[in-house]
């Protein structure tokens, strides 16, 4: 399930870059290529649907950790779904740089980490699903956790 473009944007990236530099760079190239952020936001929905489908609270992608697999937790076990396939780190960032704003990136490549929340109708018609998410550094690669935030109030006896 990796993204369509993954070789044409490394042919793009000197193999040099690492950390911020690199990217910096990825957030240009998908940037300047609509239909690149478009599949990248795609990706990323369909990884969100699956999370709220198996009742993950959450997600956890990216860094010498994930071993390029998408993890989640459910029912507090975390554990690596491989029927989803594999991404690269530089993938991954494909798809956080596509929902972070400008100032969210600017946080990010300055202090290496930034929280903040998202909204998403994963079905037609319904209402926003919420994420809190945060973004971070590890090992000159970028890290993405989200946790779904429930979209009803329970009662406190419940």
């Amino acid at each position: 399930m990796s993204l369509s473009f993954t070789k044409e944007m490394l042919s793009a990236l000197p193999e040099y870059l690492i950390g911020v530099n690199r990217f910096k760079n990825i957030d240009k190239l998908i940037s300047f290529n609509s239909a690149w952020k478009l599949e990248s936001l795609s990706h990323l929905k369909t990884l969100l649907i699956y999370m709220r489908n198996v009742g993950a609270s959450d997600i956890d992608m990216g860094g010498p950790g994930a071993n390029e697999k998408v993890w989640f937790r459910v029912y507090g076990k975390k554990s690596p779904h491989t029927d989803l396939g594999s991404f690269t780190n530089d993938e991954v960032a494909a798809m956080i740089l596509s929902i972070l704003s400008e100032s969210q990136k600017q946080i990010l490549f300055a202090k290496r980490n930034v929280d903040f929340s998202y909204g998403l109708a994963l079905k037609e018609g319904e209402d926003e699903n919420r994420f809190r998410g945060n973004a971070y550094f590890d090992n000159n690669t970028i890290v993405i956790n989200f946790r779904r935030i429930n979209q009803f109030l329970f009662p406190m006896k419940s």
